[in-house]
């Protein structure tokens, strides 16, 4: 988590995301979901994602070693709620392959103790 934001009197915060692996194609990270603490992750509620930016590198014939930097916006109640026990995210890729995130809960504590 980066950045904390206030619209319309709510506080929003933004979660960057980056993830590099090896393919030969882009994985096109789109949509995240959050995952239960028994890490049942809804897939009915996916919530959108800003690409903030792509680099490829390393490439052969075969693929490219390739870095995708996403953002995604939490609200404060959503931290807050998830606060004590941390949180789990989905990161969803239209190639059909997820990254999981976990936020543990000491890092949610002493981020919005910073940012509020």
């Amino acid at each position: 988590m980066a950045l904390k934001t206030i619209i319309d009197g709510l506080t929003q915060h933004k979660l960057n995301f980056s993830i590099t692996y090896t393919s030969d194609e882009r994985r096109n990270y789109s949509s995240a979901n959050y995952c239960d603490k028994w890490n049942r992750c809804d897939n009915e509620n996916q919530m959108d994602i800003t690409l903030i930016a792509i680099k490829a590198s390393g490439c052969s014939s075969f693929d490219c070693d390739y870095n995708e930097i996403v953002e995604l916006d939490l609200s404060d109640s959503f931290l807050r709620e998830n606060m004590e026990q941390g949180l789990s995210m989905d990161f969803n890729s239209k190639a059909s392959i997820s990254s999981r995130v976990s936020i543990p809960s000491s890092y949610i504590k002493g981020y919005l103790k910073v940012a509020n």
